[in-house]
Protein backbone atom coordinates (compact mmCIF):
# COMPACT_ATOMS: atom_id res chain seq x y z
CA UNK A 1 0.00 0.00 0.00
CA UNK A 2 2.46 2.22 1.08
CA UNK A 3 4.17 2.08 -2.85
CA UNK A 4 0.89 2.83 -4.40
CA UNK A 5 0.79 6.12 -2.04
CA UNK A 6 4.16 7.05 -2.48
CA UNK A 7 3.82 6.33 -6.73
CA UNK A 8 0.77 8.63 -6.90
CA UNK A 9 2.73 11.48 -4.41
CA UNK A 10 5.67 11.03 -7.22
CA UNK A 11 2.74 11.19 -10.07
CA UNK A 12 1.39 14.57 -8.46
CA UNK A 13 4.38 16.42 -7.67
CA UNK A 14 5.25 15.74 -11.68
CA UNK A 15 2.49 16.61 -13.22
CA UNK A 16 2.49 20.00 -11.03
CA UNK A 17 6.08 20.86 -12.07
CA UNK A 18 5.04 20.21 -15.48
CA UNK A 19 1.98 22.83 -15.55
CA UNK A 20 4.43 25.42 -14.38
CA UNK A 21 6.98 24.78 -16.38
CA UNK A 22 4.35 24.90 -19.24
CA UNK A 23 2.82 28.61 -18.59
CA UNK A 24 3.08 30.92 -20.94
CA UNK A 25 4.64 34.11 -20.47
CA UNK A 26 2.39 37.13 -20.93
CA UNK A 27 4.69 39.56 -21.51
CA UNK A 28 6.86 37.74 -24.33
CA UNK A 29 5.24 38.95 -28.00
CA UNK A 30 6.08 38.79 -31.34
CA UNK A 31 7.47 41.63 -33.54
CA UNK A 32 9.28 40.44 -36.58
CA UNK A 33 12.31 42.35 -38.14
CA UNK A 34 11.52 41.98 -42.07
CA UNK A 35 15.24 42.69 -42.63
CA UNK A 36 16.72 39.73 -40.34
CA UNK A 37 18.23 36.87 -41.78
CA UNK A 38 18.26 33.22 -40.37
CA UNK A 39 18.95 30.29 -41.81
CA UNK A 40 16.52 27.58 -42.89
CA UNK A 41 18.41 24.48 -40.66
CA UNK A 42 15.86 22.52 -38.57
CA UNK A 43 16.55 22.91 -34.79
CA UNK A 44 13.66 23.97 -33.31
CA UNK A 45 13.31 25.74 -29.82
CA UNK A 46 9.99 26.76 -27.86
CA UNK A 47 9.51 30.07 -27.60
CA UNK A 48 8.55 31.76 -24.25
CA UNK A 49 5.15 32.27 -26.01
CA UNK A 50 4.80 28.88 -26.86
CA UNK A 51 5.36 29.15 -30.00
CA UNK A 52 8.07 26.82 -32.13
CA UNK A 53 10.60 27.85 -34.37
CA UNK A 54 12.57 26.28 -36.71
CA UNK A 55 15.87 27.51 -34.96
CA UNK A 56 16.83 29.97 -32.74
CA UNK A 57 17.71 32.55 -35.58
CA UNK A 58 14.38 32.40 -36.69
CA UNK A 59 13.16 33.07 -32.80
CA UNK A 60 15.42 35.75 -32.49
CA UNK A 61 14.44 37.46 -35.92
CA UNK A 62 11.07 37.27 -34.61
CA UNK A 63 11.81 39.03 -31.46
CA UNK A 64 11.93 36.29 -29.56
CA UNK A 65 14.72 35.82 -26.93
CA UNK A 66 13.70 33.61 -24.60
CA UNK A 67 13.56 30.25 -25.62
CA UNK A 68 14.83 26.50 -24.77
CA UNK A 69 15.79 24.30 -27.05
CA UNK A 70 13.40 21.52 -28.37
CA UNK A 71 10.05 21.51 -29.81
CA UNK A 72 7.04 23.51 -27.65
CA UNK A 73 4.31 20.58 -26.31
Amino acid sequence: MKTKSLTMLISAIALTLMSISCVKDENCNEKVDNNCFYTMDYNPVCGCNDKTYSNSGHAECSGITDYTEGTCR
